[in-house]
């Protein structure tokens, strides 16, 4: 901005050496993807960027860039050691009171202290202690700046002005005067200056000044806040943040959330907080102050979120939320949470930028990250740039990587995503890994084609053995996942692998291939009911009769009509969408229809719901269909769970928190077994 007080450094700086000024937009000029790519497409061979910044940029080569200088906040040893080999390195330090740069580091190279270097021409840094006295080297001392880049003062600010803007004890010229700059800094033994921090509660944060103090004045003005402090925390290496701590009156109730949107309407941006955390008192030094050291790290009980946990819907929820929690170091994260309220700020929105364009493959504006509300919002702006209908890359999608234990790979169902297992990963222990596999194939209006079935079980194998090249494996199967699942272990053992575990949730089994339809209105009426479940007492039979007797365009808009008097959000209000939908659905049980199972060898663990639905035709059969149909697919006895719930709600709460419950307990056993 023309505003800000570098660019008129920035400007002359390259005018008076008969240089190009290269002007752009906001979101070009954004460190991360964009700015790399600009340097790279004009040539650029000078550049000023804050140490944050600098950071954001991604590691690569820039064969034109000579000139770097960093300013604004301190510098850190791996900056220098990632861009002193690739440039002429400079670090600039001085407060706007002083027209930006009041000393210069020439050659950075240097790690350790923060190194800013001598005064440049026409000014004089003094380092003095309480009484204006000079400090000898080695000691601290406040840093006090003189010269022609000395500011008049504060406008309409006379008290302050006086305050910080002092008369110069050192000059002989009438009316000099000294910034008193509130820095602390001492000389080394070659007469540079080395920056220590500040004297005061004020904090260098992103590039911005803040006071601590501003914000812990306002927040005590609010009626419901007894104590409050404001402190930088770096709880992530690299990453620092602004968080509050406060504790409520005693008669007082009050949320994160409405002390945030307090402090938004009184602060600007900049200044508001990164987490802010509710306690029910403050640990105390012996002199009676806070006791800044014993502050708990806010965690996820400081997420200012506004509405109940909902887990990722698809792909694109999933790996957006993956981006963030690895950005921001907290989990679990919900698709209404707002980015910036959860402790994301602007850096780390670059990165999530970033993130989006190596996992998404797609490329959107910093705007797009700062104007979505939630989670959900941005992944809708996501679905746009790419279409109402995403691809990945790869089938393997890491729902829970971290962990030492054997993975689970789970099986898509025959919406062809894994957002159903989010929920289930939730409730594991977080020592077991677990991966979903997706569909990444896009059915096109007629196409007839059905790929067999044993070779999207061959091609999945492969996958999971990327992760996992040797068994035994964990293989688990919701719907028609549990067919893809029971065939992939077939198909394993065969390859003289061990196979641990086989669970199929509330899976058909593939003798009984009578029962399964492709019929599309039957299908959209299940698609339908699964949408409504939550929302609507119209059952699967009823919205299947107001369908059958509408055309294939009227039956998308009447259950888009369905979905918006029920006031449910989905990913995409397009009929094309919701058309791939059931195209989709039809071509996994086209797939299904054209199985021909043969008996497994080894165990199988049955999870089924104890609710069945209306569309099931023989009800007698439905009763026992689970138990009697898989147990003739082994010669085993078959390890049977009933969970509450229908087959649609059964990896939703609350029902997925029971089949978690059962799922670990067989987890646990076999660990077990193979640790003996």
């Amino acid at each position: 901005s023309q505003s800000f007080d570098v660019s008129v450094w920035e400007t002359w700086i390259t005018l008076m050496n008969g240089a190009t000024l290269h002007l752009n937009t906001r979101d070009a000029l954004m460190p991360g993807e964009p700015l790399a790519n600009l340097l790279l497409t004009q040539g650029i061979n000078a550049l000023v960027l804050t140490p944050s910044a600098m950071m954001a940029l991604p590691e690569m080569a820039f064969p034109a860039l000579e000139h770097i200088v960093t300013g604004g906040e301190a510098y850190s040893n791996e900056l220098v050691e990632r861009w002193s080999k690739k440039a002429h390195l400079y670090n600039a330090y001085g407060p706007t009171e002083t027209t930006c740069y009041s000393t210069l580091v020439t050659d950075l190279r240097e790690t350790g202290a923060s190194l800013i270097g001598r005064p440049i021409s026409n000014t004089q840094i003094y380092l003095l202690n309480e009484w204006l006295q000079p400090v000898p080297v080695g000691v601290s001392g406040e840093v006090y700046i003189g010269g022609a880049g000395l500011a008049r003062g504060y406008m309409r600010q006379p008290i302050i002005t006086a305050e910080r803007f002092i008369p110069d004890p050192y000059s002989t010229i009438p009316g000099q005067r000294l910034y008193k700059t509130g820095d602390l800094a001492r000389y080394t033994a070659d007469g540079q200056l080395i920056f220590l921090g500040r004297n005061d509660s004020q904090v260098k944060l992103r590039g911005f000044r803040i006071e601590l103090g501003e914000i812990e004045k306002t927040l005590d003005q609010h009626v419901a806040v007894q104590q409050c402090v404001a402190v930088i925390r770096e709880d992530r290496p690299k990453d620092r943040s602004l968080v509050v701590y406060a504790v409520p009156r005693e008669d007082q109730q009050i949320e994160s959330l409405e002390l945030m949107n307090y402090l938004r309407s009184k602060l600007p941006p900049y200044m508001l907080p990164n987490s802010i955390v509710l306690l029910e008192a403050f640990s105390m030094t012996p002199n009676g102050k806070i006791d800044k050291n014993k502050l708990p790290a806010p965690g996820s009980q400081a997420l200012l979120r506004q509405e109940v946990f909902q887990p990722p819907r698809d792909v694109v929820e999933q790996q957006l939320v993956q981006c963030i929690e690895e950005i921001l170091q907290l989990r679990p994260i919900s698709i209404t949470d707002n980015f910036f309220l959860i402790g994301g700020h602007s850096l780390s929105a670059i990165r999530l930028m970033n993130e989006i364009q190596k996992r998404l493959g797609v490329q959107i504006g910093l705007s797009v990250v700062f104007h979505a509300q939630d989670i959900a919002a941005l992944a809708c702006a996501i679905r746009q740039v790419q279409g109402s209908h995403m691809v990945a890359q790869s089938p393997l999608v890491p729902i829970q990587p971290q962990g030492h234990k054997a993975p689970l790979f789970c099986i898509h169902p025959a919406s062809g995503n894994v957002s159903s297992y989010y929920n289930l990963a939730r409730y594991l222990r977080p020592d077991r890994p677990v991966y979903g596999i997706q569909d990444t194939t896009v059915v096109e209006e007629g196409d007839s084609k059905v790929k067999p079935f044993e070779e999207i079980v061959c091609s999945y194998i492969s996958v999971i053995k990327e992760i996992q090249p040797e068994g035994p494996y964990l293989l688990g199967g919701y719907s028609f996942g549990g067919l893809v699942a029971f065939e992939m272990a077939q198909q394993l053992l065969a390859q003289g692998q061990k196979v641990a575990l086989l669970a199929i949730f509330d899976t058909h089994p593939p003798i009984h291939t009578d029962d399964v339809t492709d019929d599309e209105t039957t299908l959209l009426a299940i698609i339908a009911s699964e949408w409504l479940r939550e929302s609507s007492d119209k059952k699967v039979q009823e919205i299947y009769d107001e369908l059958v007797l509408l055309t294939a365009e009227e039956q998308l808009e009447y259950v888009l009509s369905l979905v918006r008097q029920a006031n449910v959000e989905l990913f995409s209000m397009d009929p094309r969408w919701v058309r791939q939908q059931v195209l989709l659905f039809k071509s996994k049980m086209r797939t299904a229809l054209g199985y021909k199972a043969r008996q497994y060898c080894g165990p199988i663990t049955l999870f089924r719901a104890n609710e069945r639905d209306e569309l099931d035709q023989n009800k007698e059969l439905a009763e026992n269909l689970y138990e009697l149909g898989w147990q003739q697919m082994t010669p085993l006895p078959l390890e049977v769970y009933a969970v509450s719930g229908y087959h649609n709600t059964i990896m939703n709460n609350p029902s997925v928190e029971t089949l978690a419950q059962h799922l670990q307990g067989c987890l646990d056993r076999i660990s077990e077994v193979y640790t003996k």
